[in-house]
């Protein structure tokens, strides 16, 4: 049961390129639209910024149980 537990928590770890504590919330996505952006590169802005709290709460919840 670890063995699987280690494993979704190292391919977790595989999406995120920085230390837990520099992935950015959700709550932390700027709503608005910048001025010179498009919808398509607003509409991957804010899946990139689920992405990373998706990861991040997975994080919590693994290590929540292994302590």
């Amino acid at each position: 049961m670890a063995k699987g537990k280690d494993m979704l928590l190292h391919r977790c770890a595989s999406f995120v390129a920085k230390p837990l504590p520099e992935v950015p919330s959700v709550t932390d996505f700027p709503a608005e639209k910048r001025s010179d952006e498009t919808p398509q590169e607003l509409a991957t802005r804010r899946l990139s910024a689920e992405s990373a709290e998706s990861v991040h709460l997975v994080w919590r919840i693994l290590y929540a149980k292994n302590e």
